[in-house]
């Protein structure tokens, strides 16, 4: 699936202004371009809340695909404050059945967590609110498709954590009028 959007700003300013995603490494492709063409689009007063929030309130995690996902202990030159957010996109995002899509849809619902300024009590535990909130916010920032298409195949994989009721359309779009799911 291609979406056609319109770009406000180009890959060389994204990188700019996130260095984080001004990786060389050929492994972080997909979860870089991902994150690349959701910070080109979004709207230019949410770009810059992003990015003023990244160095107090969050920080990206892009680790080597080689290390299958585990994160082992290290020392950070970053020096995290307490309260900051990491966004950890897994190197399990770059494998061959996962479409870059679907890794657009999961960068931008966990930047929408960060943009709204959501907080998580514990792992393992989903606010159904913060979660409806978060894929509201991926649609209004124009990744309808995306989101959609991620949230229909967790659906049929079961893999889902939480109850959808009201349904999955009204779930997306209740904050997002005048959108419906084709199917």
């Amino acid at each position: 699936m291609v979406v056609d959007r319109p770009y406000k700003r180009d890959a060389k300013e994204v990188m700019q202004d996130f260095p984080e995603l001004d990786i060389e490494e050929e492994h972080s492709n997909k979860r870089k371009e991902a994150l690349l063409e959701l910070l080109a689009c979004i709207p230019e007063e949410d770009y810059q809340k992003l990015k003023k929030m990244q160095t107090s309130d969050y920080r990206l995690f892009i680790p080597f695909e080689g290390t299958l996902g585990k994160v082992h202990p290290f020392v950070s030159p970053l020096r995290f404050p307490s309260k900051q957010a990491i966004v950890y996109l897994s190197p399990i995002l770059e494998g061959p059945e996962i479409e870059t899509n679907r890794v657009i849809a999961v960068a931008a619902h966990e930047l929408a967590h960060i943009f709204l300024g959501h907080h998580f009590k514990f792992e393992g535990y989903r606010d159904p609110d913060q979660e409806k909130a978060a894929w509201s916010q991926v649609c209004r920032w124009g990744f309808q498709k995306e989101a959609e298409g991620h949230l229909k195949r967790r659906k049929q994989k079961e893999v889902i954590h939480m109850v959808l009721e009201p349904s999955i359309e009204e779930y997306l779009y209740s904050e997002v009028k005048g959108s419906e799911l084709n199917d």
